[in-house]
């Protein structure tokens, strides 16, 4: 939704280089990796100002730099290899219309939102 990104990140952009936004249904899950709780907070209720939102799901890491073992090009390639490898198996799997879902790896954890129909 261009709402979204107009209403976030361009609001957010000196802090946030990027907050990925999936919509299914009138729900949006937030996923992104910050330093400053604040900034979780600050995403979620520019959020909230876009009409037509019904569901939230704000899944806004914070993280310190410290625990940053990786770089930011580093983490980009680990998450991009998780994410093509959910798509896959999602994609190949028996029985399973993945149309009405999104995924997003992020630190390791894998979020999912929409609805997986049966093929079956």
């Amino acid at each position: 939704m261009a709402k979204i990104t107009v209403n976030v990140i361009d609001k957010m952009i000196a802090d946030v280089i990027s907050i990925n936004s999936d919509v299914y249904d009138q729900k949006i899950m937030l996923t992104e990796a910050v330093e400053q709780p604040k900034l979780n907070v600050q995403a979620e209720e520019l959020v909230r100002a876009v009409e037509g939102i019904k569901t939230i799901y704000n899944e806004i890491l914070i993280i310190k730099p410290v625990n940053q073992k990786k770089s930011a090009p580093e983490i980009f390639v680990d998450e991009t290899i998780i994410e093509s490898k959910v798509s896959a198996l999602l994609l190949y799997g028996k029985g399973v219309n993945v149309t009405n879902l999104r995924w997003r790896s992020l630190g390791g954890h894998v979020f999912l939102l929409g609805r997986g129909l049966s093929n079956a």
